[in-house]
């Protein structure tokens, strides 16, 4: 539970949110609506293309023409932990998120992103 070090709260925050799917997004939030929204259309706030899961939020979605920026920042992110992380790294998305969380040096990186990423979608109604 490397990411409980993180010094700066709001990124600490962020991945906690996701680590305990407290988070805003619309695979969670819809579920509680009446009449409930099918899982299946709990559609991704920035690109309407897949479920917003934070899986899909952090590692899949490159946004739309509105929001072009989502897929250069996660390259950087990439260019970052690629120089930290392990070779190996999983090509599942929620063991990919466990591994970055368990890999000490590369938590600060991962949790800012986490943080970045949420901020945005939590701008854009659902």
């Amino acid at each position: 539970r490397n990411y409980l070090e993180v010094t700066t709260p709001k990124h600490r925050d962020a991945l906690v949110s996701i680590v305990l799917s407290t988070h805003k997004l619309a695979v969670e939030c819809l579920r509680w609506t009446t009449p409930t929204t099918e899982h299946e259309n709990r559609r991704c706030r920035m690109c309407m293309a897949n479920v917003e899961t934070h899986e899909y939020v952090l590692f899949r979605c490159i946004g739309d023409k509105n929001n072009d920026n989502e897929l250069g920042r996660r390259q950087c992110v990439w260019s970052d932990l690629a120089r930290m992380a392990p070779l190996s790294a999983p090509r599942e998305d929620t063991v990919l998120l466990k591994s970055l969380q368990a890999h000490r040096p590369s938590i600060e990186v991962n949790v800012k992103y986490c943080y970045r990423v949420l901020k945005i979608l939590y701008k854009l109604p659902m």
